[in-house]
């Protein structure tokens, strides 16, 4: 007999909710109509499948204007975008700014560094895991960094 593996139990805090909410809501109003429309849009009206429909829409030079000019307006603005984004993210990740946490989600990561905080400057986690810590990340980190020098220090002694 093989062993079933325990089912993973699914945590349900804030950003779960939120995760499903959205997903429901994008499902609902974006992805239904969408396949709704695209599924009609393949059936003739003998309840066959065709693309006459297309051919008409891509025959006349109206909607080819159209198209192109949607297609010039977004390869533009996705260009725009990743040159202004690209070198805010990498500022944004080495250089220390004021108030920077409050534009970013905090990870399972982020979350760690509180304990790991917790283990550097109680010596192990079983008492002070339990106590909210109101430390920011940038402290979190700037603990580490100055563990590992003393550390380092002491063994090169």
């Amino acid at each position: 007999m093989s062993a079933k593996a325990p089912r993973k139990k699914i945590r349900w805090d804030l950003w779960m909710i939120v995760t499903v909410g959205v997903s429901i809501f994008y499902m609902l109003f974006l992805l239904y109509p969408l396949i709704s429309m695209l599924s009609k849009s393949v059936i003739g009206e003998d309840g066959g499948f065709t693309w006459q429909y297309f051919a008409k829409v891509f025959h006349k030079k109206y909607y080819q204007r159209a198209i192109w000019g949607s297609l010039k307006i977004s390869a533009t603005v996705t260009l725009i975008t990743v040159l202004l984004a690209t070198p805010l993210a990498y500022i944004m990740s080495t250089v220390k700014i004021r108030f920077a946490g409050a534009l970013q989600i905090p990870d399972s990561r982020q979350l760690d560094e509180r304990a790991v905080h917790r283990r550097f400057t109680h010596g192990s986690c079983s008492a002070a895991a339990t106590e909210p810590s109101p430390i920011s990340v940038q402290h979190i980190r700037f603990q580490a960094r100055r563990h590992l020098r003393l550390q380092r220090a002491a063994s090169s002694l």
